[in-house]
């Protein structure tokens, strides 16, 4: 993964002098790739970019400094024997090296009708042309619900046909609308960083190998008013939700970076960051997937009950204040959980179902207690 020299687009020489920081490869394939749909891969460290089919990181770590004392940066280094290491299992797992099928997002497409450098597209219309075949309806990204990725980290969380430790993204509450519940939401957007790489200064793509003070990975901006979680309200204000997680893929994720971009100006700032690669810009969406969902499967439902005794002469079915009494009154809350037994004999053969499914086609729920609370203040 990491080469022993870096490839200098001036004269398209390898060297191996360690002092001369790489400059990052351009050639004609990227080229071609920016001129069609911008479907190549960054590669990583100092490999060259290109048409690749989203390999997994399997990650380095910087473990020494070199001769001149100067921590090096991973992926990097040329000398791996003695300046890092491979990460090992205390560093990765699975879910790492291949969070959701996101990751095939450089899968080609294109091939028989002519089109090599045309991609699966799991990102927004807002980081590619938009005459990109991938947002044909139905857009690409609703592949991503053909398969399934259980949540096994802290521990094994996933039950079969359970959406158990997933975020919900329909967090609107109705008809409470001024309540703004996004912070689930927001923690499971918090940790991901946006990768993008300008277009000048040209060296600045690069991630360059030392002496950098380069920034390419940028926090995400997760206000409601111009940040991430504006598509999130734009949808909730046209009496709209989210149907499929994978809906995630048509929300920009509005970094905190150079020229203040926001939600309805990332389409320009992307033109400026032309080099980055479609794995770098679908990462993040590939890692956000797994953590979401639109039907959650437990709900705590909060009540207040009261026993009604009518006067005998009052009219029945009218509740008169200061005549009517009440007997007793029972405050509370229950959460109850919706499941599905896969063993169940009442699960059809969906494979042998026409489109559109009708009711009788949907999955036996049933529900079940998890606990009662009492409000006896």
């Amino acid at each position: 993964m990491i080469s022993q020299g870096y490839y200098a687009p001036t004269n398209t020489a390898w060297f191996t002098n360690s002092n001369v920081q790489a400059d990052w490869p351009n050639g004609d394939m990227i080229t071609n790739g920016l001129a069609v749909t911008g479907d190549f891969d960054n590669g990583y460290g100092s490999s060259s970019d290109g048409p690749y089919i989203g390999f997994c990181d399997e990650g380095t770590t910087s473990t020494n400094a070199d001769a001149s004392n100067v921590k090096n940066i991973p992926y990097f280094p040329q000398h791996a024997s003695t300046i890092q290491t491979d990460l090992g299992p205390g560093f990765f797992s699975p879910n790492r090296l291949v969070p959701s099928p996101g990751v095939m997002g450089s899968l080609p497409t294109g091939v028989k009708a002519g089109n090599p450098w045309q991609t699966l597209l799991f990102r927004p219309a807002a980081l590619t042309t938009s005459t990109h075949p991938g947002l044909v309806n139905p857009p690409d990204y609703l592949l991503l619900d053909l398969f399934n990725m259980p949540v096994v980290e802290p521990y094994a969380v996933s039950e079969p046909l359970s959406t158990a430790g997933r975020i919900n993204m329909n967090y609107q509450i109705l008809p409470f609308t001024w309540i703004k519940r996004s912070t689930a939401v927001q923690a499971a957007l918090h940790t991901e960083r946006v990768t993008a790489f300008p277009i000048a200064p040209s060296d600045d793509k690069r991630k360059t190998y030392k002496n950098s003070t380069a920034t390419n990975r940028f926090p995400l901006d997760l206000s409601t008013n111009a940040g991430t979680l504006r598509g999130f309200e734009d949808r909730f204000a046209a009496n709209d939700i989210f149907r499929s997680a994978a809906e995630i893929c048509s929300i920009p994720l509005v970094p905190i970076a150079t020229n203040n971009p926001t939600f309805s100006t990332m389409s320009t700032w992307w033109t400026n960051y032309a080099y980055t690669g479609e794995n770098s810009k679908e990462r993040p969406y590939a890692r956000i997937y797994p953590k979401l969902t639109t039907k959650s499967n437990t709900y705590t439902v909060h009540y207040r009950v009261e026993v009604l005794k009518k006067k005998p002469d009052s009219t029945p079915t009218t509740w008169t204040e200061g005549t009517d009494k009440v007997i007793s009154t029972y405050r509370g809350s229950t959460t109850i959980e919706r499941y599905v037994n896969p063993g169940d004999p009442a699960i059809i053969d969906y494979a042998s179902q026409s489109l559109p499914l009708n009711a009788a086609s949907a999955l036996p729920y049933k529900f079940r207690i998890l606990a009662d609370r009492q409000f006896n203040p």
